[in-house]
């Protein structure tokens, strides 16, 4: 018999024993790696004791581990005519494939940076454009020493901190002049031109680069790569307003003049007078609370800022008769519609243009406002009472219902109520209801006045 009783203990210290081996194996199983190639997101277990057994415990689950990051890190430099230094204050970034930012970082007074919380996979990373304090600007880059994130070359990110990163932003060079039009036989700024196309060392695809005209028509373009240059002025192609050209007064990107550019130089007047009558541009905005009874205010934004501006209001896509203003109060039949606006900008010389804004979708319910009515008279059976329905809002149709210790009382829907012998012993309310096209109905409900039995 005792031979028995320890023959079964020994059985069951070997059962413990295999199943505190087998859940040990499946917990490191489980246990995510230490390592850069996990997933951007964990989840981190809580250890635990899940049991007991004779002989021993079973072991407990083991955590997750979080996910592994590194850091990259280098030095940005700016060259300039006087030679090379460190550069304080360039944004560095990095990017993973689908172009989601993941890392950020300022240089420093020496021109290091530090992007930490990289998890392991290509990252792109930008350097960007920057102005010095003395206004230098720097020409921003891809690594290394690329234009484009298109074209940049993928840092390859492990488990393991990256440095020496390391990078120099070129001192741009600039091309500026004035663009001008004819406008009633005058040469005149074209204030309203807006882009400029770069054409570098021969390439037919060209970088659009937007530009603000100052009220003489001067513009500027920087920081810009050393190399040869290629222009076009405004819209190629437009059949309408200033038509676009190549410079100098070229038809064809092939026959416009090349403009050398050389390391940090600025190339001055490079100017360039458009044919075709101008346009005006315009944009503009909505602004104020899509509910009934609130006032929506447009603004409108035309280029030249001489132009004139004139406003349509639309529910539904069709024009509201008399509705002309900057400000439009909304009414109760805008109530579920849209509203959009159209506004036109006009210029003597120059051809109209117009813009189209819309508020949001759908406009909502007014809300009404009043105050609780109150009963007037005598609390006598015979007596005539009388409601004073209080302030409501302006417009809104009043109706009215006595009641009976909460029980309507039939045909009683005018200001006056005659108190007859059922009344006796009961208390008598009147309620006001408040209606308005657009607005959502609201009512109030006076005090109880008590009617005596006798």
């Amino acid at each position: 018999m005792a031979h028995r009783r320890r023959h079964i203990r020994e059985r069951s210290v070997a059962v413990a024993l295999m199943l505190t081996a087998v859940l040990a194996v499946g917990s490191f199983a489980t246990a995510a790696p230490a390592t850069a190639a996990i997933a951007d997101t964990a989840t981190t277990s809580t250890s635990s004791v899940v049991g007991t057994a004779p002989g021993g415990t079973i072991a407990a689950v083991q955590p997750l581990a979080a996910p592994a990051t590194v850091a990259l890190s280098g030095t940005v430099y700016g060259h300039t005519k006087i030679g090379t230094a460190p550069l304080a204050g360039v944004s560095v970034n990095a990017r993973n494939a689908t172009g989601s930012a993941f890392g950020y970082g300022t240089t420093d007074a020496a021109g290091k940076y530090n992007l930490t919380g990289l998890a392991a996979g290509n990252y792109k990373i930008s350097y960007n454009q920057y102005s010095s304090s003395a206004s230098v600007r720097f020409i921003g880059q891809f690594w290394k020493n690329k234009a484009t994130e298109a074209q940049a070359n993928p840092v390859k990110v492990g488990a393991t901190n990256l440095s020496g990163y390391n990078v120099t932003l070129e001192q741009g060079s600039s091309i500026s002049g004035k663009l001008t039009m004819r406008l009633g036989g005058v040469s005149k700024p074209a204030t309203t031109v807006t882009k400029v196309t770069t054409f570098l060392n021969g390439s037919t695809t060209g970088v659009d680069n937007w530009v603000y005209l100052d009220a003489a028509g001067n513009y500027t373009i920087s920081p810009l790569a050393a190399g040869s240059y290629k222009l076009s002025f405004g819209d190629l192609g437009a059949t309408s307003g200033l038509r676009g050209e190549y410079y100098n007064n070229a038809t064809t990107l092939a026959g416009s003049k090349t403009l050398t550019v050389a390391f940090a130089q600025s190339v001055t007047g490079i100017n360039a007078e458009l044919a075709g009558k101008p346009a005006v541009s315009v944009w503009s905005n909505i602004t104020g609370t899509t509910t009934v009874g609130s006032t929506l205010t447009a603004y409108a934004y035309p280029q030249p800022t001489t132009a004139t501006a004139t406003y349509q209001w639309y529910r539904n896509g069709v024009a509201i008769s008399g509705a002309t203003k900057q400000n439009y109060l909304l009414v109760g039949g805008d109530a579920g519609k849209s509203i959009s606006l159209k506004t036109t900008a006009t210029l003597a010389g120059y051809t109209s243009a117009a813009a189209t804004a819309a508020a949001w979708s759908i406009i909502q319910p007014g809300t009404l406002t009043g105050t609780k009515p109150q009963i007037t008279g005598t609390n006598k059976v015979g007596s005539p009472l009388t409601v004073k329905p209080g302030t409501w809002s302006a417009g809104a149709t009043l109706s009215y219902r006595w009641f009976r210790s909460g029980q309507p009382i039939k045909g009683a829907t005018a200001t006056s109520y005659t108190l007859t012998a059922a009344d006796r012993g009961t208390t008598i309310t009147v309620q006001v209801v408040a209606t308005k096209t657009g607005y959502t109905m609201k009512s109030w409900t006076s005090a109880a006045l008590t009617i005596p039995k006798l």
